[in-house]
């Protein structure tokens, strides 16, 4: 499991808003056929309902200075984004593509410097990591951005939010968890362990609603910072994978800010 950090070599980036369908189709672009294939057009579906898993997240656009315009986000200096994935192949293959052919972006080709990262050396996390074993509990806090958690409806393909104060909203996500590390272990891509994932806390520091493309269903999202207890072995998949729904189209891009 890792996490790519792209810089874009560029002083400053405009880009048209909602921009989660691009970057999500900059992803795709930028993987080779096979894997473009594999990870667009079949993915890894669960067993448990008709929902289908592509295991990897992308962060929203970081910059020192953001400013928001009328249908344009302005991003200056610094400017950077995250993709993690279950797959190290997928990371690898991103990686290899960006520097070989730079960052195919809204129309344009940027040349960018990629950074990886890997969850046992991420130096934010490594000296709790190395301490611990993997089936050991811990208590970890995490950010987490734009999280959709939902739902569907019986019998319908509508997807309804669970509100962040609603008394369903911890069971609903912790389900989500197990449903997509379940479906790993139904593929034989990981051994069975015992998932943790227990919400212990949590704190809501905004909401912004966001469609990932025009003309899409908008969705509530919420910026939050949970106290989970956990395992490294779930904590692994979480950070790679993302949390809550719509984890390929950007939302629910896990930091984690301690382990404890």
């Amino acid at each position: 499991m890792k996490r790519l950090q792209i810089f874009f070599n560029t002083k400053q980036l405009q880009i048209p808003t909602p921009f989660n369908g691009i970057l999500q189709a900059t992803i795709y672009n930028n993987l080779s056929p096979e894997l473009f294939y594999l990870f667009h057009e079949i993915g890894f579906r669960s067993p448990f309902s008709k929902k289908v898993f592509k295991y990897f997240n992308f962060s929203p656009l970081f910059a020192k200075n953001v400013q928001k315009q009328k249908n344009l986000l302005v991003l200056e200096k610094n400017v950077h984004f995250y993709i993690s994935s279950f797959f190290d192949r997928f990371i690898d293959d991103l990686k290899r593509n960006l520097q070989k052919n730079g960052l195919k972006f809204n129309g344009k080709v940027f040349n960018v410097k990629c950074k990886e990262i890997n969850f046992a050396v991420d130096k934010l996390i490594f000296d709790s990591v190395k301490r611990k074993n993997e089936n050991e509990k811990v208590l970890c806090l995490l950010k987490v951005y734009n999280l959709f958690v939902g739902r569907y409806l019986p019998k319908s393909k509508v997807l309804e939010l669970v509100d962040f104060y609603d008394e369903k909203f911890e069971n609903v996500l912790t389900e989500s968890v197990y449903e997509k590390i379940k479906t790993l272990f139904h593929y034989g891509l990981i051994s069975q362990f015992e998932i943790i994932f227990h919400i212990q806390s949590k704190k809501l520091l905004s909401s912004q609603v966001i469609r990932l493309r025009k003309n899409f269903e908008p969705y509530q999202t919420y910026t939050a910072e949970l106290l989970i207890e956990s395992n490294l072995k779930t904590l692994k998949i979480i950070w790679a994978c993302g949390l809550g729904n719509k984890t390929t189209n950007g939302l629910g891009f896990v930091e984690i800010l301690k382990i404890m």
